[in-house]
Parts: structure tokens; sequence; C-alpha cells
């Protein structure tokens, strides 16, 4: 059988949207079956019977295979990967410039992308400062709220200062605080503040959080970021209270217990317990005989360690997971100190991505060089690598 030109174009055209059906939009679709009538329009030797023939043939591959795809998409899971977004970061969104300059970003953006987070948009308005808790996450180690701060056009945001942080319902206040924030423009601020828990006590129901707000009137003549004493201006304490979601009560955990001993300045020390939260890791360093010292003593063992760190490896990379008060040095995350001293030995708190399911877990150990000696291998070493899962 003779087959025409037409009848081969629109064969030739059934065949690629068959092939191209899976990346087509309502909009292609549209434009594929308006492509087939014109050209069958202009087929005037064509039998019409034919057109609508090919006609029907365009439409059954269309529709079908927009149906096969749509039944596809609809049945597969959907996995959140540490590197996708989560719904959340549509309303959170100006804080990735705050995690860009935060050395513990990891750990935020782990909750994030993982919907550990719990929006609570409540503001609080004095004078000519609004301040606003975006959200929060918790975990039994340690509280995060993420803020905005704003002030009107005539003056430029100086600080923002949290002044407590209190559980509702005792009245008692929590542990140490510290801030973080980066700046949107002159008189717009966003960020986040951690607040210390105690593992050891029940999980707050409702927290209230006081924050200052000061600001100064800029020079016309020269904007300077040094704050003026004669323009200082400061909003009264803001309180805003929320209620912390059930989730965070009892969170997702994973305890690991290396039982590695090593050797600093002839002291021996023993890595007991890690402790991995959804927003924090818990590790604990046994010193040999730290039940029998006291806290300046134990403070001393602790001035050995420059720092600790781990690395997490995930299926999306490397993360290097650090404390709440670090620094860069070279490529590497120092953390400056322990968070407190334990009955026996030192506690240190570091950020988490266990929402991330490490697959990889390194502890690592900063010390002076040569002062560290690892009594498992019997060598001294500058840095020690512990590995912990």
């Amino acid at each position: 059988m003779n087959t025409s030109l037409e009848e081969k174009v629109l064969i030739a055209d059934a065949a690629r949207l068959q092939r191209d059906v899976r990346q087509m939009n309502n909009s292609e679709t549209t434009h594929a079956i308006q492509r087939g009538l014109a050209r069958a329009r202009r087929a005037r030797r064509y039998d019409r019977s034919l057109v609508m023939k090919w006609i029907s043939v365009l439409l059954v591959v269309v529709i079908g295979g927009a149906w096969l795809v749509s039944e596809f998409y609809e049945r597969t899971p959907k996995q959140l990967t540490a590197g996708e977004q989560a719904t959340y970061w549509e309303k959170l969104e100006p804080f990735r410039t705050l995690f860009q300059r935060d050395t513990d970003r990891s750990t935020m953006l782990s909750a994030i992308n993982h919907d550990y987070v719990q929006m609570v948009d409540r503001t609080v308005v004095s004078g000519s400062y609004e301040f606003t808790i975006n959200a929060v996450m918790a975990d039994r180690n340690r509280l995060i709220v993420l803020y905005t701060a704003k002030t009107d056009a005539t003056q430029e945001i100086y600080s923002v200062n949290q002044v407590k942080a209190i559980n509702a319902e005792t009245s008692q206040p929590f542990g140490s605080m510290h801030s973080l924030d980066a700046p949107l423009n002159e008189n717009i601020i966003y960020g986040r503040t951690y607040v210390m828990l105690d593992p050891n006590e029940p999980m707050p129901e409702e927290v209230t959080m006081t924050y200052r707000i000061s600001s100064n009137t800029p020079s016309i003549e020269q904007r300077s970021a040094t704050f003026k004493s004669e323009t200082a201006h400061f909003s009264k304490p803001m309180n805003i209270s929320f209620t912390l979601d059930s989730k965070f009560a009892n969170p997702k955990t994973e305890l690991m217990k290396p039982n590695y001993s090593f050797t600093l300045e002839g002291h021996s020390f023993l890595l007991s317990e890690v402790e991995m939260f959804p927003l924090s890791t818990r590790i604990k360093i046994d010193i040999e005989n730290g039940e029998n010292m006291n806290d300046e003593e134990k403070q001393s063992m602790m001035d050995l360690i420059r720092g600790v760190d781990i690395i997490s490896i995930t299926k999306e990379g490397h993360t290097l997971l650090g404390s709440l008060s670090s620094y860069f040095s070279g490529n590497t995350l120092v953390s400056l100190g322990s968070d407190r001293v334990s009955e026996d030995g030192i506690i240190y708190i570091l950020g988490s991505n266990l929402l991330d399911d490490p697959q990889s877990l390194t502890f690592r150990l900063h010390s002076q060089p040569g002062k560290v000696y690892d009594s498992m291998n019997e060598v001294e070493k500058d840095m020690l690598e512990i590995k912990i899962k």
C-alpha cells in the first residue's frame, strides 16, 4: 500500500509524541493536537476518514500517555532528601542567607528539609519596632528559634538581644543562649537563637522568649555601622509565648558506645557515649578518676582538648558537625570548648544531621601537636579520629 506524504508526517508525529509523552505538559499536548489538525486541513487530497483516524490515534497516544505518567507520579513514593526543599522553605526562604554564615547550618537545613520544624508566626509590636518568631525546632538538648526583627525606614537596627527564655509553666529560666543574625537591609534582620535545655528535665510545653531591639538613626552625611549613644533607640522588652509541638518531646535518637580510650599529657580519657538527636549530638568523654575531681580540676582536663567535631557521611556527601561555639581553622571546624562538665567527665553538644540518615560517622578530637596518645593504636597524634559508625 502506498502511503501519502501527509500520512507519513502524521505517523512520524504520533511516534515522536509517544517518545516525548513523559515530558509533555497540558499546553504542549494542546499544541500537538492543533498541529495535527492543521496538517490534516492542508492535506486536500487526503481521505477525510483517514484524517479522523490519525487524529484519533494522536488523541489516544497523548491522553493515554499522560494518564500513565500521572499514575506513575502519584504512585511513586516522594522521599525527601537533604538536598531537596521542604514545604516550609516557602516561608523560611529568607533564612538561607543566615544559614550561609552559620557554622552549624547543616543542623537547621536538615531539620527544615525533613519538616522537623514548627511554624509559630507570632508578632509583637513595641513603638516603631516589630518582632516575629517565625518558627522553632527542639529536641532534648536545645531549642532553636528563628525570628525576624523590623523597625521603620528612618532607623537602622544595630542589634537584637535576647533577654531571657523561660519555661512558662514553671517560670524557670533555661540554660545559656546564643544568637546569630543577618540583615536583609538596614531595618530588617533575620536571626536565630539557640537555647540550651536540660536533657534530664521534662521537655517544656510552653516557652516565653523575651527580646529587645536596639537601633540608631543614621547620619545623613555618613551611614556608619558604629553605634552612637546620642542617636540610640531601644525597644521595650518584647515577650512572645508559644506551645511546643509534642513531636519534639520524644524525637528519634541513635545511641553509640565507642568505648575508645586515649591519653592526653599522661591523663587517661574514654570516649564512652555518643547520642544523636535531630538537632544535637551529645558526646560524653569520661576522665579517669573524674568522679573524684572538682569542677576546677575537670576544667584543667578540658583545656587539654582544642576542640571536637564529627564528620558525617550521607548519600548527599560529607557534612562537618561542630559545636555551638566554633571557628574555622583551614578546612576544619573546631569547637572552642565543651558545654559543661559531667559527674565523671566532659559533655560536648555538637550539631546533628540525624534526619539525613548518615551512613558513616567519624569523631575527631583536636589537641596540641603530638599531645594526644592513641591508646588503641599506640601512636601520638595531633588529631584523634575515631570511627563511631
